[in-house]
């Protein structure tokens, strides 16, 4: 079992709930508080749990949205294109797996991707977004590209925000071999036959509701549902091809005081 501390991040979708709500005022609104976070899966024997800092903005330059924080260089009507950095929450600790060969493997630790991301706002309850990234810290070595597309439903009476979206996300070699691999040096000292699962995709479904307490209060709850393709599936580090990410807090808007 694996359990971290301010390991950040937030549902991705938490700039859509909580920024259409029917109450909000003009200027950007800056949502910050702590949330509780829980993954289960996909490696072996592996829970995390954090209490997490969290935060949402969007402004004319800079914007936090859940675990992205990005700077927007171009936008154009319902088009912008903007510079991106956002964490891969996928570290591995080998001391805490449970069979004794996976303890003799080296740690997976977490990574920072950044890049370029298109948004386009088809509608003021529908984005779709893609994106072109690479690892910035150095630890798989490789790039990914995403797509991703959400839709906002609002309850006019409650300002209940429900937000489903869904992502699909292709990695290079290098993620797949660096987080679910077994390298030659890792066969020799584990006995586990070495393992190179070569390019991947994960498709990601969850669900985001938002609950305004006030004008600058506001609870949610999300969940996620992430799925890797079957060469993943067969890495002998998994537990399981399919994972669930869980996470609720509390965000009040800070606005008022800039």
């Amino acid at each position: 079992m694996k359990e971290t501390l301010l390991h950040l991040t937030l549902p991705a979708l938490l700039a859509s709930a909580i920024g259409t709500a029917a109450f909000a005022a003009d200027a950007p609104a800056l949502y910050l508080g702590p949330s509780f976070y829980q993954r289960e899966g996909p490696y072996q024997a592996d829970t995390e749990k954090s209490l997490l800092p969290t935060g949402d903005y969007e402004g004319e330059r800079l914007l936090i949205r859940g675990d992205t924080l990005g700077l927007r260089l171009f936008t154009q009507d319902k088009l912008t294109f903007n510079a991106i950095v956002l964490s891969d929450q996928l570290s591995f600790n080998a001391s805490a797996a449970d069979s004794a060969a996976l303890r003799l493997l080296d740690d997976r630790k977490d990574s920072l991707n950044g890049g370029i991301e298109a948004g386009w706002k088809i509608t003021p309850q529908d984005v779709f977004r893609i994106a072109l990234m690479g690892d910035v810290a150095n630890r798989h070595q490789s790039t990914l590209e995403s797509v991703h597309a959400e839709h906002v439903f609002a309850l006019e009476k409650t300002y209940t925000q429900i937000v489903p979206r869904i992502n699909w996300t292709y990695f290079q070699k290098g993620f797949g071999d660096y987080y679910f691999g077994i390298s030659r040096s890792e066969s020799q000292r584990s006995g586990i036959a070495q393992y190179h699962p070569g390019a991947s995709s994960r498709l990601d479904a969850g669900l985001t509701l938002a609950q305004p307490l006030s004008r600058d209060l506001v609870i949610f709850v999300d969940g996620v549902w992430k799925r890797f393709s079957s060469n993943i599936s067969r890495s002998p580090m998994l537990d399981q091809r399919a994972y669930v990410e869980l996470s609720a807090g509390i965000l009040y808007n800070f606005k008022t005081f800039f």
